[in-house]
């Protein structure tokens, strides 16, 4: 979780880059005067953003910046190579505190998320389908989404976080 420097800056600044702000051609130094090419990280640039590895615990997350459904984004997205080395739901609730809003099973056929919303830091948490096999603090994290703004498109199909407990629709 460490590894995320999620509390370099005020949300929803992420290691002094703005979503929506920052120039894309500075994003690079950025990510490289936090992550450089050392003895602990490896910084690969990809197609979308980065892939960052720390060589040292073994987790690696992939860094996207986008703009999605008219909002600005930072996308950071776990890749756990291991139980050991997966973020947790409990990590991000330990760090941020309950959430505001609970979006339960959205998305595709093949790929149904669960979203958690913090609308003071502009972030939205993606966690594996919710369901009534209740939600709980070892759900591996799939997304942390940082928005310039955060929007949810339709609130009627949210619910207020009521705790480790069912969110079927």
């Amino acid at each position: 979780m460490v590894n995320l420097h999620l509390k370099d800056c005020p949300f929803p600044c992420w290691i002094g880059i703005l979503p929506g702000k920052t120039p894309i051609e500075d994003t690079a130094s950025l990510v490289r005067s936090v992550y450089g090419d050392d003895i602990t990280y490896q910084v690969i640039e990809t197609y979308s953003g980065f892939e960052i590895l720390n060589k040292m615990n073994g987790q690696r997350f992939e860094v996207q910046f986008g703009y999605w459904k008219g909002f600005y984004q930072i996308r950071l997205i776990p890749k756990a190579l291991s139980k050991d080395t997966a973020i947790r739901l409990g990590d991000i609730i330990n760090l941020l505190m309950l959430p505001d809003k609970v979006l339960p099973a959205h998305g595709t056929v093949l790929n149904r998320v669960s979203s958690l919303f913090y609308f003071e830091y502009g972030i939205e948490v993606e966690v594996e389908k919710i369901s009534c096999d209740r939600l709980n603090i070892d759900q591996p994290v799939l997304a942390i989404n940082i928005f310039d703004e955060l929007g949810v498109d339709d609130l009627s199909s949210t619910t207020t976080w009521h705790g480790f407990t069912c969110y079927d629709r």
